[in-house]
């Protein structure tokens, strides 16, 4: 084939190869920012003008849409430009460190890895002099002298590990150091006696409380040479500097007793994705990476309810204490009398602490362009900048930290207030549950756990085929097989097929079944205990009553055994002598699936509903495994695995962590805690072969 030539007989392609890359003024890049940044107000504007319109004016939609996408497109394409790796920062530490160590005769080898993370330039320019007193800061403290870590039987080079990895819409850094480790209770007594923290304040701090008196004024100094020159700062300072930058620092301590520390910092500070609320007629935006979820509280709502703790308001969700703000009084707005007597609470998430933010309104999310706050609101330690609405209003940007900072938020005290009485002490074993409730017959309710469910689709009784005996449906381009609850369950039909129906698809499947069900009814969280017994059958959980109505939990897995036995694999226990293990779960619904799973495979279970409890009954009974959730109240799976471990006479018995984490990092950690098996709940086959695999290996 010729290659396409010119007039001149240049060599086209050979000539766009060679200009891929041309150099641009950085000036320019941060005009077409700004303008990109007016693109996108004009964009949002003109989306709510026509919302109306769209109604009258046909294809107007689809043009908004197109302009719409396109907008965002540009603006993504820009923000690009201004994108600069992370490894500019770090290929500046290995100097730093020799320098450090040469200062403190300490030996340490600096490991790096993420440096292709990009960062928008104006957080690369500012992430430096934090970083740079984070390091000094574990040298100094942290790391031991070659001799003592001789003696500690330790290489004698110590390391620190710097890393960098995207999560969601966030960059975390996280620094961490094989050091002698932070002694929480010295950090403790130091503050009481430096007057940091009360004698009687004291005994009510938690690891995380006494890990955050580190970033108190003038805890920790150092002289330290950085950009801006060479000052005396403090981890303080470094809180300070990332908060100007939208970032976060928090300190814990690692499985191996090492220092972890994190640092979360925005992708750009120009265009943030957010959530826009209104108090006393005036709207504000509220950066959209701050919220966890929003609770409203209606009349009459007795489960949900703000009650007062040491004289300030809080609100009791799922057996913890959320700190409740007005934003009314921390703004010093006027109070004003509102018909609707709604309550909604904002939860947001302020370094490790959560608390609730109560707005008069909550409207849809939208992309702002971040400005520079007016001089006269510089003081306010609530505002992080301004920015023009849709329908060209000026909102101002809070600033969760400064808004938690002025209202002097306790978290500590609320950290100890334990639930009392039978009843409480109930829900704090009964986590709440996700459920899904849907009907098949008229009044005949089923309930699947959220956490087993891909997705819901809604089809035509005329998208179903049927070939043989057997039903199926097109998805994502292929045929799925579906089936319906009256086939394998003692249960009604519906009394007629209606025109629209619901198919739902379980996850952790290699070849899954969709299930037709007649009325998806609503998605709720309860606190529920399953029973198994009144009412049995294959396929069949058990049972629970919600609402006053019965409700069935179907087991989503054994109905796909039961539709397609052929590509069931078994595992069952392989020796005549029963192996028996310990389930610890703290959430009655997987604990009652699980306990199937492993009960219909041939072992013994027994049922421990938390940490806890479970390392109660390891220590007083001989169990051939541990089969242990992660997340869960009074000791998480990682504490209980470290305590047995401690033991001598648990050591050996073989600890499998089934959880709905799926990242890498809780995978590693779970590893380091002393776990020899990490699976992700709700896969039958792979929680049965990994069983079999620790249990006969």
């Amino acid at each position: 084939m010729k290659t396409a030539q010119n007039t001149n007989g240049l060599d086209l392609k050979n000539a766009e190869n060679k200009n891929e890359t041309i150099r641009v003024n950085l000036a320019l890049l941060d005009e077409l920012m700004i303008y990109a940044g007016e693109l996108v107000l004009a964009r949002n504007q003109l989306m709510r003008l026509t919302t109306e319109l769209t109604r009258t004016i046909p294809g107007l939609s689809s043009v908004l849409q197109d302009i719409d996408m396109t907008t965002s497109t540009i603006q993504e394409r820009i923000m690009n430009t201004r994108m600069q790796p992370i490894s500019l920062v770090f290929n500046r530490f290995p100097r730093l460190i020799r320098d450090m160590t040469m200062k403190n005769k300490k030996k340490i080898q600096l490991e790096t890895s993420g440096g292709e993370v990009n960062l928008d330039k104006s957080v690369v320019e500012n992430l430096y002099d934090p970083l740079a007193v984070v390091m000094n800061f574990l040298v100094d403290r942290d790391i031991e002298s070659p001799e003592d870590r001789v003696a500690n039987k330790k290489d004698e080079t110590a390391l620190i590990n710097l890393r960098a990895y995207q999560e969601g819409g966030k960059v975390n850094v996280d620094i961490i150091s094989d050091g002698i480790g932070i002694d929480t209770q010295k950090v403790l007594n130091t503050a009481v006696a430096n007057g940091f923290v009360k004698a009687n304040e004291a005994e009510r701090f938690g690891r995380k409380d006494i890990l955050d008196l580190l970033f108190m004024h003038n805890f920790f100094l150092t002289t330290i040479k950085l950009d801006e020159g060479e000052m005396e700062v403090g981890l303080h300072d470094v809180r300070d500097m990332l908060e100007k930058i939208g970032g976060s620092i928090g300190i814990d301590i690692g499985a191996s007793n090492n220092t972890v520390i994190n640092v979360k910092l925005p992708l750009t500070l120009v265009i943030i994705p957010s959530i826009i609320i209104k108090v006393n007629e005036q709207n504000f935006a509220i950066p959209q990476v701050s919220l966890q979820e929003i609770v409203r509280l209606r009349q009459g709502d007795d489960e949900l309810r703000i009650e007062q703790v040491n004289e300030a308001p809080v609100l009791r969700l799922r057996n913890k204490l959320l700190p409740i703000l007005y934003l009314q009084k921390v703004l010093n707005m006027e109070a004003k009398d509102k018909e609707d007597k709604t309550v909604r609470i904002m939860v947001m998430k302020h370094d490790e602490n959560e608390f609730g933010l109560v707005v008069d309104e909550i409207f849809d999310h939208e992309e702002i362009v971040v400005k520079n706050i007016p001089r006269f609101f510089k003081n306010s330690m609530c505002y992080a900048g301004t920015t023009i609405m849709g329908d060209g209003t000026v909102a101002l940007i809070l600033d969760i930290g400064g808004v938690a900072g002025k209202a002097k938020l306790n978290f500590t005290g609320l950290k100890d207030q334990t639930i009392m009485g039978d009843e409480m002490e109930q829900r704090m074993h009964d986590d709440m549950q996700n459920l899904l409730l849907f009907e098949n017959a008229k009044g005949q309710f089923f309930a699947l756990n959220l956490d087993l469910i891909r997705r819901i689709e809604k089809i035509s009784k005329n998208d179903i085929d049927i070939v043989g005996e057997k039903e199926y449906i097109e998805h994502e381009g292929k045929s799925l097989h579906v089936i319906r609850l009256e086939q394998y369950l003692p249960v009604q039909a519906p009394e007629k097929e209606d025109t629209e129906q619901y198919v739902i698809i379980p996850k952790s499947v290699e070849n899954p079944i969709g299930i037709i069900v007649h009325r998806i009814v609503d998605s709720i969280s309860v606190n529920t205990e399953i029973d198994s017994d009144s009412i049995m059958a294959k396929g069949l959980i058990g049972s629970a009553l919600i609402k006053d109505d019965l409700v069935l939990f179907p087991d989503i897995y054994e109905l796909i055994e039961m539709a397609e036995p052929e590509k069931v694999s078994k595992h069952r226990q392989r020796d005549k002598k029963k192996k028996t293990i310990l389930l610890v779960e703290d959430t009655p619904f997987f604990r009652s699936l699980e306990k199937n799973y492993l009960e219909s495979a041939g072992y013994s279970v027994d049922l421990a509903i938390d940490g806890m409890d479970g390392f109660k009954k390891a220590t007083s009974k001989a169990y051939d495994l541990f089969v242990v959730d992660i997340v869960m109240p009074r000791m998480d799976g990682y504490q209980f695995v470290e305590a047995i471990r401690r033991n001598p006479d648990l050591q050996e018995v073989p600890a499998l962590a089934l959880t709905t984490l799926s990242s890498e990092e809780s995978k590693e950690k779970a590893f380091q805690s002393g776990f020899n098996a990490y699976e992700v709940k709700v896969n039958k086959d792979k929680l049965l072969e990994t069983v079999s695999s620790l249990l006969y290996k």
